[in-house]
């Protein structure tokens, strides 16, 4: 996990190897390989097999996915309260205009131009996650994410 005094966009992803290499190489390995005796010698072993790695694979896909879901919910909910405090008038009342995922990327803006970011976001400026954080100049970093 990065330093979070020197996190910023370039290495802010998190990479984890036991998740995706040390699992996933060999799920697809499996894969490709219960795929082939199927191929080889259909029975109905070899098709459970098939379909037996792909109820794993889901698991583990779905696994990832709603960590990052609730994860998503707990940064919107901390957003609306720190822009809350933030924003002025005019722009507290348009918090519930913010999307989720521009939510997330608002997240890593220091408090100091948060403002001008939710400003550019309700304007039109700043669409995407992505498009928020590359123009975060102050990165305020989040090391307890899934």
């Amino acid at each position: 996990m990065p330093d979070p005094v020197s996190q910023t966009y370039a290495n802010h992803r998190q990479y984890v190897f036991s998740h995706h290499v040390a699992t996933f190489v060999p799920m697809l390995l499996c894969l490709i390989w219960s795929v082939m005796r199927l191929v080889q010698n259909p029975s109905v072993d070899t098709a459970f097999m098939v379909v037996l790695v792909l109820v794993v694979a889901s698991v583990w896909y779905h696994a990832r996915v709603f960590a990052l879901k609730a994860q998503s919910r707990l940064i919107r909910l901390e957003e609306r309260l720190r822009l809350a405090r933030l924003l002025p008038d005019e722009l507290r009342n348009r918090i519930d205009d913010l999307r989720p995922g521009q939510m997330v990327g608002l997240r890593f803006a220091a408090d100091a131009e948060v403002v001008e970011l939710v400003r550019k976001v309700l304007d039109g400026s700043l669409t995407t996650t992505d498009e928020i954080k590359r123009a975060v100049r102050s990165w305020r970093p989040d090391t307890y994410r899934v």
